[in-house]
């Protein structure tokens, strides 16, 4: 989890802002599993 950040920053200084739309689509993907990875790490911990 502490790399997430790191690896971030390094993709969005290395990205081709010319072309917005084509960073954004390969952001969606990743950002949902982590979005996902958290929902369900708060559902085992609290809801069950």
């Amino acid at each position: 989890m502490v790399l997430l950040l790191p690896t971030g920053l390094i993709f969005l200084v290395t990205a081709d802002w010319r072309r917005p739309l084509k960073v954004v689509k390969r952001l969606v993907l990743p950002a949902v599993a982590l979005v996902v990875a958290f929902a369900m790490l708060y559902y085992m911990e609290h809801l069950r």
